[in-house]
């Protein structure tokens, strides 16, 4: 997994070593939302060429996931690089 997202050459690469396996996506801090939103970010079980977000909060939560194809994933992805990077700063 990429360590830092800084083109949108990363941030492809960075969807790409999403796996399958990762139960519960990857989490980030999304600033877009309150009540301490977060957004996971993963690859969808039913149709596992798409990815998925599910945001949740305190005391809130998306009642479904949203679908997402690879562009809008990556797009999300580049959007949020900011928060991402924090987050994966932190796992190294």
């Amino acid at each position: 997994m990429v360590q830092v997202i800084r083109t949108k050459e990363d941030a492809k690469e960075f969807l790409n070593s999403l796996t399958l396996n990762e139960e519960y996506g990857f989490v980030f801090e999304d600033v877009d939302l309150s009540q301490n939103g977060k957004t996971r970010l993963g690859i969808s079980r039913e149709e596992p060429d798409y990815f998925y977000s599910f945001s949740f909060g305190q005391g809130w939560t998306d009642q479904v996931s949203t679908i997402l194809s690879e562009d809008e994933a990556l797009a999300l992805v580049w959007k949020h690089r900011k928060a991402i990077n924090k987050s994966l700063k932190s796992e190294y």
